[in-house]
């Protein structure tokens, strides 16, 4: 498990839990870019 800390949001990963990862990074490209590391910046977008 890893956790990626944004300002009102945390997102938490779980290798077990999560089996595709590009359903993610099509919905939301900003949070997750598997080019920079670390690869899920919370920062990137508003919570609402």
């Amino acid at each position: 498990m890893k956790e990626y800390e944004g300002k009102d949001i945390a997102v938490i990963w779980k290798p077990e839990l999560c089996q595709h990862s590009g359903i993610c990074w099509r919905r939301l490209p900003q949070v997750y870019d598997t080019k920079t590391r670390p690869w899920v910046q919370p920062l990137n977008v508003s919570t609402e």
